[in-house]
């Protein structure tokens, strides 16, 4: 177990260090890239339900997402941490319905607390592999949160934070879908089932 943790702590070490390194004006056209990939999911619209972190500003960038999918009229929930060990959802009507919380990420000011059987999740970590196993931040917030559930666990990342495997503890939740600016991965078949650079191309 502990060299489990060390492996993790070392990771993230890495994973932070090569973040900086990411040049802003890539990082927007990938955010782009992302939301337009995410957006075309059957999952994302056919979910009347979505749970969506709040980014910060070295993550894929969920603003747009959120906005969109208020727009879309759907039921958005984000994250408030509660204690040391808990977070929970409540619904935001708009991106002003925010304020900072908890180390520095924006919250939610509302008391309408997430609590129906299905959703589509747009979930936040540091890296993936294919087979959708991820490296969170340490909280454990995310994977206590979802232990239990059997939502739709959807990834954000950039394929420059997709690892060729990731070692895991047993209660470290899987994602289902990692959305990245090249293509929607089925971690089920690590398939990439859509692509964006055929979409353009279709489009031109």
């Amino acid at each position: 177990m502990n060299e489990i943790r060390q492996e993790k702590n070392l990771l993230r070490k890495q994973i932070k260090e090569k973040r900086k390194s990411v040049l802003r004006e890539d990082k927007e056209i990938w955010d782009r890239m992302i939301f337009e990939n995410l957006i075309e999911m059957t999952q994302y619209q056919n979910a009347e339900n979505i749970l969506c972190y709040v980014s910060l500003e070295n993550e894929v960038d969920t603003f747009g997402i959120i906005k969109k999918a208020i727009s879309d009229k759907k039921n958005v929930f984000v994250p408030k941490v509660i204690d040391k060990e808990k977070m929970q959802f409540y619904k935001i009507n708009s991106i002003d319905e925010l304020k900072t919380g908890y180390r520095n990420i924006p919250e939610p000011t509302g008391n309408e607390k997430f609590e129906a059987d299905e959703a589509f999740c747009i979930i936040p970590g540091l890296c993936f592999d294919k087979r959708g196993k991820r490296l969170g931040y340490g909280g454990g917030y995310y994977d206590r949160y979802f232990e239990s559930k059997n939502h739709t666990k959807t990834a954000l990342t950039y394929l420059c934070f997709l690892e060729e495997k990731i070692i895991t503890d047993n209660y470290d939740v899987d994602m289902d879908f990692i959305v990245t600016q090249n293509g929607v991965i089925d971690c089920q078949n690590q398939h990439t089932e859509v692509r964006y650079e055929q979409k353009i191309q279709q489009s031109e």
